[in-house]
């Protein structure tokens, strides 16, 4: 009878162990808030100070979904409807937070370079990125997320 306790006792002791360090990263820190399934529920845009408006091929994009797993690697999956017919509707590439997890800097395969989002929101539920398109008339595009 006391073997069998013990058995037990060892094997909840070893399953809350395991459970624990899956709140951690590969450093031994929490993981960021930015890990994880994110949906897209909307996009818009603006010129310099202008007021935010939903950006014109909206129905095409609020069905997104970016994955930002711990290690560093991000992919972003095209939703149903599709903005282009070609391509395979993935992208793949890498993200880090920079700027004391201000900013998103993030690469893509087969494209050169970083590209840089800040974050206006980052919680356990909810991400609104903003990023400049590099255009004369300074056109921003502001990205919103709700976790999946």
């Amino acid at each position: 009878m006391k073997m069998s306790y013990a058995k037990e006792t060892l094997s909840i002791l070893l399953l809350l162990i395991a459970g624990c360090g899956a709140d951690k990263s590969e450093d031994g820190s929490p993981p960021s808030p930015v890990v994880g399934t994110w949906l897209q529920t909307m996009e818009e845009s603006r010129e310099g100070t202008a007021a935010w408006a939903p950006v014109d091929d909206i129905d095409c994009r609020t069905d997104n979904v970016e994955e930002y797993a711990d290690d560093g690697s991000w992919t972003l999956y095209d939703g149903t409807a599709r903005c282009s017919a070609s391509g395979t509707g993935i992208l793949h590439g890498t993200w880090r937070l920079t700027a004391n997890d201000t900013k998103v800097v993030y690469t893509y395969e087969g494209a050169g370079g970083e590209y840089e989002s800040t974050i206006e929101l980052m919680s356990d539920t909810d991400l609104i990125l903003t990023h400049a398109t590099g255009t004369l008339s300074g056109t921003q595009i502001r990205s919103t997320f709700e976790k999946q």
